[in-house]
């Protein structure tokens, strides 16, 4: 019984190392600094930004189809919307990023991670609500 335990023991040790490399394979923004880290979380960044963009210009043309019947120029304040939800963005995400206490970089990749989440949910608003 002992040995078994000794066994399981030895084996989690020696396979942890394996598991950790495994995770970064996965999700390479699992690596070990606040660079890795941050290279990652931007080039994350470009496509999910590729991705705003495209889903805020379906949104456009749903909303000038509506405006057609409507004649209330929601493109405008559509558009005016999606500048103060950028402004938000940015302050909030600015003020999380350094009200974590993180030294170095951390504080600029907690940052973008945030930015990050805050376009995801907006990609899947505008898709939600604006999709045709």
């Amino acid at each position: 019984m002992n040995n078994l335990i000794i066994l399981t023991l030895y084996l989690t040790v020696l396979l942890q190392p394996m598991t950790v490399l495994a995770l970064q394979q996965q999700d390479p923004c699992l690596g070990p600094s606040a660079m890795h880290q941050g290279i990652c979380v931007n080039n994350k960044l470009e496509l999910a930004d590729t991705e705003l963009h495209n889903a805020y210009q379906a949104a456009i043309v749903r909303i000038k189809h509506e405006d057609q019947f409507l004649n209330r120029n929601l493109q405008h304040s559509f558009s005016k919307s999606q500048r103060a939800w950028l402004k938000y963005t940015e302050t909030y995400c600015e003020f999380k990023g350094n009200s974590t206490g993180a030294a170095g970089g951390w504080s600029g990749v907690h940052t973008e991670n945030c930015v990050l989440d805050m376009i995801n949910q907006r990609i899947t608003y505008l898709e939600r609500v604006f999709s045709g």
